[in-house]
């Protein structure tokens, strides 16, 4: 799973190097992409950016999971033993 999220953090760095070089105001018009092809480029930047921060959330969910932490929160009272010899009084602050 981590291998899968460096891949695709990869993939996303490349496609946004390339759509920068395409927009940069040094690269001449005629030396320039079609407007067609930087959408199709614009598409596949947004589908690996959503199986990006799919995998993100999922290797999250699994190592909660591997994490043996419950989900659950258990309260827990402790009396103690008083000045007075009475126990288990509440204190209300």
């Amino acid at each position: 799973m981590a291998e899968r999220i460096c891949s695709l953090w990869l993939l996303l760095e490349a496609l946004e190097m390339l759509v920068s070089a395409q927009l940069s105001a040094k690269l001449p018009r005629e030396h320039r992409c079609p407007m067609s092809y930087l959408q199709r480029i614009f598409k596949w930047q947004e589908s690996a950016n959503r199986r990006f921060l799919s995998s993100i959330r999922e290797l999250t969910r699994v190592r909660k999971l591997q994490s043996n932490v419950p989900e659950i929160q258990y309260n827990t009272q402790t009396n103690l033993a008083t000045p007075g010899g009475q126990q288990g009084e509440e204190w209300n602050c």
